[in-house]
Formats: structure tokens, C-alpha cells, sequence
């Protein structure tokens, strides 16, 4: 588990009873508020890419800059694979998180 494995870097045992829930909580729900930003932002990056390569002046440049074309055909064809893994990590991060904080809440607060 990443989050656990973070966690205990910085010497914070979900196990211990000296730490109230909801301090731990918060520091689940802070991490997976960073880390969703990060991949949104990069999510937008990427679909902008992809919406606008066929915009005129990314065309013109393509066509006149032989080297730069190049780099722009490789970005944009690189920006398809970049947002599938960046969904895939988006989500698959996201539901490591929800199930620690789900094990923080059954841990202290006994639901199921």
C-alpha cells in the first residue's frame, strides 16, 4: 500500500491509538486531494492536446518546421497513451485511498 508506506515515512502508524481517526482522515483526504488535482490538471493537458491538433496554427507549424512537426506529431501521438494512464492511475489511486480511509473508519469507529 502506497499511502501506508508514506505514512510510516513520516511516522504516523495508523495503528496507534495516541493519533485520533480523524487526524488520519485528514491526511487521506489531503493526499487524495493533491494527487486528483495533479491528474485532472494533467487529464485537461493531455484532452487539449489531442482537441487541438488540428488547429490551424499547429498545422502550419507542422508543415514549415520539418523538426518541430516531428516533435508535435510524437507529443500529440504520445498525448493519446499519456491520458489513458493517467485515467487509469487517477482511479486506481483513488480507490487505494478511499479503502485506507475506509480502514481508518472501521478501525476506530467498528461500522462492519
Amino acid at each position: 500500500m502506497f499511502l501506508l508506506e508514506i505514512l510510516k515515512f513520516y511516522g504516523i502508524n495508523l495503528y496507534d491509538p495516541s493519533i485520533p481517526p480523524f487526524v488520519l482522515l485528514c491526511l487521506c483526504f489531503l493526499n487524495l486531494f493533491i494527487f486528483s488535482l495533479g491528474c485532472f490538471c494533467n487529464i485537461i493537458i493531455y484532452f487539449t492536446i489531442i482537441i487541438n491538433k488540428e488547429n490551424k496554427y499547429v498545422t502550419q507549424i507542422r508543415e514549415l518546421q520539418w523538426l518541430l512537426g516531428r516533435l508535435i506529431n510524437l507529443y500529440i501521438k504520445s498525448s493519446y497513451v499519456f491520458l489513458v494512464v493517467e485515467i487509469l492511475l487517477f482511479f486506481w489511486i483513488n480507490i487505494i485511498i478511499n479503502l485506507i480511509c475506509f480502514k481508518i473508519v472501521n478501525t476506530y469507529y467498528k461500522i462492519f
